[in-house]
């Protein structure tokens, strides 16, 4: 009998992300308190020693490769959650995805490319891309963030440091889709702009270390949209 990889066991990998309250009601009421609340932190990307049974599980293997902890992904995700159901009240459409389950997705494909998933990078990107699918681009985004993180309805427009921060993000989210989609122009067009680097090839756009270190900056810029959400929620 064939012993199938453990990336592609899916009893393991839902076991790994544990969904068991992803559409219970208490989760959605219980993500309502990081909007304006003070649950969100700022987090920074860190380097720890990996556990003894880390090459065997690759969400933990994802972790450390990421230099996350879950307690953050766990953040970030009840974060942009949270904004989910705000986003829903002014469109008045529900939106079906978790942002939680799709980060513990991504950083659970990383830790397979230890066990030979030969699409590791794509699984990522296909995970980390569909947290944004919901807004057409970076205007509609930033939109929808600055008029859900108001208080009192005083503060206005962005920063110009956090107008910057939200365009490089979206470089990131350009340079994932166009990874998921195998657009190689679209990857190497989206590097170049987040890099400034106009030198770089597309074999560098797709190399392994490259990659980490550019999914190392989307979590990174997700802390800075956390960061930029309390701060215009303190009165």
């Amino acid at each position: 009998m064939i012993e199938l990889p453990s990336w592609l066991k899916i009893g393991k990998i839902i076991e790994k992300l544990d969904f068991s309250n992803w559409f219970s009601r208490q989760l959605r009421d219980d993500q309502r308190k990081y909007v304006g609340g003070d649950y969100i932190e700022k987090v920074e990307i860190h380097n720890h020693a990996p556990s003894g049974t880390i090459e065997e599980d690759p969400l933990a293997r994802g972790l450390y490769t990421l230099g996350l902890e879950r307690r953050q992904v766990d953040t970030y995700g009840g974060f942009f959650n949270s904004f989910y159901l705000e986003v829903e009240k002014r469109r008045e459409r529900q939106i079906t995805r978790s942002a939680h389950t799709m980060l513990l997705g991504a950083v659970f494909a990383v830790g397979t490319k230890y066990q030979n998933n030969p699409e590791w990078k794509e699984h990522c990107s296909s995970s980390l891309r569909e947290i944004f699918h919901e807004w057409s681009g970076p205007d509609e985004f930033r939109r929808d963030l600055v008029s859900v993180y108001n208080h009192s309805n005083a503060k206005g427009g962005l920063a110009t440091d956090e107008e910057d921060s939200l365009t490089s993000f979206w470089l990131l989210y350009r340079y994932f889709s166009s990874i998921d989609h195998h657009q190689a122009s679209g990857i190497l067009h989206a590097l170049r702009a987040f890099l400034r680097d106009s030198s770089l090839k597309i074999e560098d756009c797709v190399n392994d270390d490259i990659f980490i270190e550019r999914a190392k900056d989307f979590f990174s810029h997700l802390s800075r949209i956390s960061e930029i959400a309390k701060k215009r929620t303190e009165p």
